[in-house]
């Protein structure tokens, strides 16, 4: 049987997703629009996949349509 290509095998699938679940400016609620970011996170306790999720309002209507919303990304130090 031969190997596959990819050999990370992730621990646990994690997503993040932004906080806010209604739109500021109008208050539709927001939409999955798009993968901000997809890793794959080696840690000694195993590897982890992260997705970044990022929203958008799908109100046609609203002041500012076209905006997206992702949550903070992590601090690094």
């Amino acid at each position: 049987m031969p190997s596959t290509k990819n050999r990370i095998t992730p621990k646990k699938r994690m997503y993040f997703h932004s906080e806010l679940r209604q739109c500021p400016h109008c208050g539709t609620k927001l939409k999955r629009h798009h993968t901000a970011w997809h890793k794959y996170v080696n840690t000694l306790n195993g590897i982890f996949d992260i997705w970044n999720m990022a929203y958008a309002c799908p109100n046609l209507e609203c002041p500012y349509p076209g905006s997206y919303f992702d949550p903070p990304r992590p601090m690094r130090s």
